[in-house]
């Protein structure tokens, strides 16, 4: 992917906000690829900011350095991977004045979440709000960064796109989609099979909130 049109509209919000968000399948190659070729084509190179632990930004400090690193801290559901850590480091070598933050939990895991009373997507949330600098592109999982409350039946959700909405307004936001292929999540899964769509193009599917299709996803590849 050499070159992608952005549409206008989008790129005005971005300007406008100061804030671009992607979701993403976790662990498809093709979304790295996405990003630099979107981040070289926006009017200003964004700080990053990423679905990422403390320890986990630790491995990648090491990473950085050339270091050894233990897989074991690292998620294992697809997000955390050899081209994602290879895709952040391109980008800290062509942009050393640029910021990676990373907005996972800090240092309370899952089950002293729930003892505080909040929810993951409030944790990062938080975390995001009182450390990040515009302009800035915000990556993390398709469902994180949903600008509505997601109504389940018995469970509502209320995504971290949503509580960033709610705190700094609206700000565009885009969900990469494959039309097909493999995803790395806990192992390789298959992706449903999407029907006649041009890929490699942006559809506004409503007001700030656009889609970009993939022709096909193939697989991280685990640390």
């Amino acid at each position: 992917m050499k070159k992608i049109t952005i549409p206008e509209k989008l790129i005005e919000q971005y300007l406008e906000t100061g804030i671009l968000a992607i979701g993403e399948y976790h662990g498809v190659k093709e979304n790295y690829i996405f990003y630099e070729t979107l981040i070289n084509s926006l009017p200003e190179i964004p700080n990053l900011a990423v679905e990422m632990k403390e320890t986990e930004r630790i491995e990648f400090e090491k990473f950085l350095k050339g270091d050894k690193i233990d897989p074991s801290i690292l998620s294992n559901d697809g997000r955390l991977n050899i081209e994602f850590f290879n895709f952040l480091k391109k980008f800290t070598d062509n942009n050393p004045d640029k910021i990676i933050f990373n907005f996972d939990e800090k240092d309370k895991d899952l089950e002293q979440l729930k003892k505080l009373n909040l929810s993951r997507d409030e944790q990062m949330a938080n975390n995001l709000l009182s450390n990040f600098k515009k302009p800035i592109v915000v990556i993390a999982g398709n469902l994180h960064l949903q600008k509505n409350i997601i109504d389940l039946g018995n469970k509502k959700i209320v995504p971290m796109g949503f509580l960033i909405k709610e705190k700094v307004g609206d700000f565009p936001f885009i969900s990469i989609v494959p039309l097909k292929g493999e995803h790395y999540n806990f192992g390789i899964n298959k992706l449903e099979t999407i029907e006649d769509r041009n890929f490699n193009e942006f559809y506004e599917k409503e007001d700030s909130k656009f889609l970009f299709f993939i022709e096909k996803a193939t697989p991280t590849t685990p640390f």
